[in-house]
């Protein structure tokens, strides 16, 4: 789920992992 937009636009953010 955060690989799709979550973790693509605020990965250390709302995206679940911090990769980007």
């Amino acid at each position: 789920m955060g690989k799709s937009t979550g973790e693509r636009k605020k990965g250390l953010r709302n995206g679940q992992r911090a990769e980007g």
